[in-house]
């Protein structure tokens, strides 16, 4: 699991879920609702959800199933066909999101 900043962006109803006001985000509190993740990244569970896949050996990355990286744009291209696309609660503009989230996971 990665913190990414920038996801505060894409979460609206998630932060709400959390405790984070989307008025925090958008006053230009980004940096609250940062915080917010980071506490959440560090914390405890999220350590346990860690130790629970090294223990188990479940894969944490798609490089750790063997994937390889020069595939993901072709990935990406089929995945636009997939009708889940539709309905992926963030909008996908383009296979260039979803390489970009293929990326992330690799």
């Amino acid at each position: 699991m990665v913190f990414r900043p920038g996801a505060i962006d894409a979460l609206p109803e998630e932060l709400d879920l959390l405790g984070v006001r989307r008025p925090m985000v958008i006053a230009g509190k980004r940096a609250a609702a940062s915080a917010v993740f980071k506490r959440i990244i560090d914390s405890p569970y999220v350590q346990q959800v860690r130790d629970l896949q090294a223990e188990t050996g479940v894969p944490r990355r798609l490089r750790d199933l063997g994937v390889e990286r020069d595939v993901l744009p072709e990935v990406a291209k089929i995945v636009m066909g997939e009708r889940g696309v539709y309905f992926n609660p963030r909008p996908v503009r383009g296979p260039q999101d979803v390489e970009n989230l293929l990326m992330e996971a690799w």
